[in-house]
């Protein structure tokens, strides 16, 4: 089983702990104020190459995982062929 997930990108990644160890990790690496979302945490995209390279040298095990469920979402909010409304609002 993998230590952690990291989901995301841009501007924000989602570091998620998936073992005790990698809790324990968090724990002893990361501040107290870290911004969190649920049992993760928001890593900016400057600091998550460092943060991921800090787990491998410990021994940990990382991965990005792509949401397959989220690209579906927004292919269903724009459907193919839907263009925006050129309606020109009434004065």
């Amino acid at each position: 089983m993998l230590d952690f997930h990291v989901t995301g990108g841009g501007t924000v990644y989602l570091l998620h702990p998936k073992t005790e160890a990698a809790k324990a990790w968090v724990a002893e690496n990361i501040p107290d104020d870290a911004h969190g979302l649920g049992n993760s945490i928001a890593v900016e995209h400057r600091y998550i190459g460092d943060i991921v390279a800090g787990i491998a040298a410990d021994g940990l095990e990382v991965a990005r995982v792509h949401s397959p469920s989220r690209a579906k979402a927004c292919r269903s909010a724009s459907p193919r062929g839907s263009k925006p409304s050129r309606r020109k609002a009434s004065a």
